[in-house]
């Protein structure tokens, strides 16, 4: 019988992105902030939208930040 093990793990990247608010307005201004694909989107109070491209950083792929290995059954090995 052949047994499996399923590696399941994460890489964390830096990123950063920066927007520059319109004139007249503030942080005080701002209703809502998300992030999709790569991009930031700043809502404001006067129904606008801003969009800015985030700046990700290359990953160190060298290690996971964290990893678990399940069994075929799914069980996490304590190793």
């Amino acid at each position: 019988m052949k047994h499996t093990l399923k590696l399941e793990g994460s890489y964390t990247a830096f990123a950063h992105a920066y927007v520059e608010l319109p004139k007249g307005m503030t942080d005080k201004d701002v209703t809502h902030v998300y992030d999709k694909w790569g991009t930031l989107y700043v809502e404001l109070s006067d129904g606008s939208v801003l969009e800015q491209l985030i700046d990700i950083e290359p990953v160190d792929s060298k290690r996971l930040d964290y990893y678990n290995m399940y069994t075929d059954d799914m069980e996490l090995l304590n190793v």
